[in-house]
């Protein structure tokens, strides 16, 4: 008991002890602040990147783009219902943005979307501003200006569908927003919501063309707004403003279209801002439909009469939640190109994965397709050859795979589409799905309902019971040629989760927050070294008190114990003042930001066009600062231990001989 009380007096009595209790606070303080930035920085980019690119992403890198992807999403949700929530193609191009009243110009991503598919993908909706307020208006299909006019009661009012929009949101909203929206509802430029306003009723015109209907063109929020040193964004633009695009179609070969550059008029149909500066300040948003006719990414007519399939640049996945998106990309991955050898029963049951067959060559990313298949049972072998001429084998489970050198060493392929087992007639119907029946066509029955079985690409082994089969990939199943422009836009496609397509960004930030760490902590050593000397200078001082205490009976243990308890006091009292006050102003840090840009703008210390995001990353781990104070307790006792160690081996006599 007496140690408590010993430690807890010297904690209130001596004033030097105020000096390690603020050494402590500011430590915990500045790691708390830092690792607080530097892991919410890295969750913002984690979370941005899952809501912006969705869970898989199908993608070839290129303008051009890749074609058969309409089929491809339909042939996902067929083969994998339970997994795949929803599917949308995204297409992205470049072009220059202007807005023709005031000859503003700028450089611009495009991005076609499906509006409504591509709200459902990830979270884009949650970034759209007139959306908000006015929900289901924001469109990017045709579209005319709308206009605030008077009501009877000389009122501004909306046109019909965005008073209405608004009650609905009114009825959900938080009292705080409604606060600021009743502020200023909707006004002439600048302000947060900018319609044109006339002395008539409320409708659509207003602007010269504002009858027109255009299609819509939603913009990145740092194009075209000016955000104000609060952090609040003025808008000049009403709401239906006259946009030019201008942008360059592109062939599938990956020449410009001889029609040259296309120049759309398009409507400002509303402003997103992600959070993400790159992606604010450069994108735009249009029609999918639409920019893809304009980009020649439809079908188009060959000479000889047949269509090319359209194309895509991007297509996105989302997933049913719950499901490890590792072990689903390999799957998607594999659909969409790997041939695999499989066998099951003959009744079709047990069916599984024998080989898989995406052997790349030499020249980049072709992928090669099975083209010929053989099962030797003497041998125990499986045979096949590649659309390169390559015949490879494998022992009837699939391993010791090898290229066969010799084409004498292969067995004779028979060329029947069909084969016999067990009195039975086996074939791969034009369906894809492998079926058999009576050797005279009676009681026909699907066995293994596959879809990409190829027609003749099986063997049966009547003696083990099964059946063998080539099940080509989705690239593969379409039957292209190998040299063909959409085959070579095909095989450069590759499947990523989101977590992969952010990977390098996502672990330089990691590294960088051990980096910190590592910084910080050896910093912190200057902390528990001042520690040590001033808890030396304090058992130096307490001399005399150690010899009486010892001299009543007290032990050496209990007197090191007297110095550690009271070094963990400074510990605790000093990091919860300092987690406590980083906490506070991780709260307040983009508040405090602004208040100092408007005092003076170069005293803003985050620019999004450097750090990505517009706002500093404010997210508290309360795990990370707990782990935090516990550390600074206990290195505040190491730093007290030498001088503990010291304070017990004084012997009474020798504290007291002067006394």
């Amino acid at each position: 008991m007496y140690k408590l009380f010993l430690s807890l007096r010297y904690l209130r009595k001596r004033l030097i002890a105020l000096v390690p209790v603020f050494c402590v606070m500011l430590c915990v303080f500045m790691v708390v602040v830092v690792i607080s930035i530097m892991g919410g920085f890295l969750e913002m980019i984690k979370e941005r990147s899952r809501g912006l690119l969705s869970d898989i992403v199908v993608d070839n890198a290129s303008l051009q783009g890749f074609p058969y992807y309409q089929e491809f999403i339909e042939a996902l949700h067929e083969k994998m219902p339970d997994e795949v929530v929803t599917t949308t193609p995204v297409i992205y191009n470049y072009g220059i943005l202007r807005e023709p009243a005031t000859k503003y110009t700028k450089a611009v991503r495009v991005v076609g979307v499906r509006l409504n598919e591509y709200q459902q993908t990830n979270d884009f909706a949650n970034s759209l501003w007139y959306d908000r307020f006015y929900p289901g208006t924001t469109s990017l299909g045709p579209q005319r200006q709308p206009i605030a006019g008077l009501d009877n009661r000389d009122n501004r009012v909306l046109p019909e569908r965005f008073a209405s929009a608004v009650v609905k949101w009114r009825a959900g909203a938080a009292s705080e927003e409604l606060e600021k929206y009743d502020q200023n509802p909707f006004a002439p430029r600048p302000g947060p919501r900018v319609f044109v306003q006339d002395i008539g009723p409320p409708g659509y015109g207003g602007e010269a063309g504002g009858e027109e209907e255009l299609y819509g063109v939603i913009i990145g929020c740092d194009l075209i707004n000016e955000r104000g040193e609060t952090g609040r964004y003025k808008r000049y633009y009403p709401l239906g403003s006259h946009m030019l695009l201008t942008i360059l179609p592109m062939t599938a070969a990956g020449t410009l279209s001889g029609a040259g550059s296309a120049t759309l008029s398009l409507r400002y149909a509303d402003d997103s801002r992600t959070g993400v500066y790159e992606i604010d300040n450069l994108s735009v948003y249009v029609d999918f439909a639409m920019i893809q006719e304009v980009l020649d990414m439809g079908p188009q007519e060959r000479i000889d009469g047949t269509f090319s399939s359209a194309r895509t640049s991007q297509v996105l996945i989302r997933l049913a939640d719950g499901l490890d998106t590792g072990e689903v990309r390999a799957r998607i991955e594999k659909f969409w190109g790997t041939d695999t050898i499989r066998r099951a029963n003959l009744d079709g049951t047990g069916a599984e994965e024998i080989v898989a067959a995406d052997l790349r060559g030499t020249h980049g990313k072709s992928r090669h397709a099975i083209v010929r298949f053989l099962l030797d049972p003497a041998g125990g072998k499986l045979y096949w050859e590649t659309d390169a001429g390559v015949i490879l084998r494998a022992n009837a489970d699939g391993s010791g795979l090898e290229e066969v050198t010799e084409a004498s060493q292969v067995p004779p392929v028979s060329d029947e589409p069909w084969d016999l087992a067990d009195g039975r007639k086996y074939w791969v119907g034009p369906d894809g799905h492998i079926r058999r029946s009576n050797p005279d066509g009676s009681e026909a029955q699907t066995v293994i309902a596959t879809g990409y079985a190829v027609p003749g690409g099986f063997e049966l082994d009547e003696a083990a019971g099964k059946i063998y089969w080539i099940e080509q990939c989705f690239t593969h199943s379409l039957h292209l040629p190998r040299a063909s422009a959409e085959r070579l836009l095909l095989n450069g496609v590759e499947v990523e989760t989101w977590q992969e397509r952010q990977r390098q960004f996502i672990q330089a930030v990691e590294k960088e927050k051990v980096v910190m760490i590592i910084v910080l902590a050896i910093m912190s050593v200057v902390t528990v070294a001042l520690i040590g000397c001033i808890f030396y200078m304090v058992v130096e001082k307490k001399i005399r008190d150690i010899g009486i205490i010892k001299s009543l009976g007290a032990s050496s243990a209990g007197v090191a114990w007297i110095f550690l308890i009271y070094a963990a006091a400074v510990g605790t009292v000093g990091s919860v003042i300092g987690a406590a006050g980083g906490c506070v102003f991780m709260r307040y840090i983009n508040d405090l930001q602004d208040w100092l840009a408007s005092l003076n703008p170069n005293l803003r210390v985050w620019s999004p066009d450097v750090y990505t995001f517009d706002r500093i990353p404010n997210t508290v781990d309360p795990a990370e600062v707990l782990v935090v104070v516990l550390v600074a307790m206990v290195a505040s006792m190491l730093g007290a231990l030498i001088p503990a160690l010291l304070a017990a081996r004084v012997w009474p006599v020798n504290a007291l001989r002067y006394e």
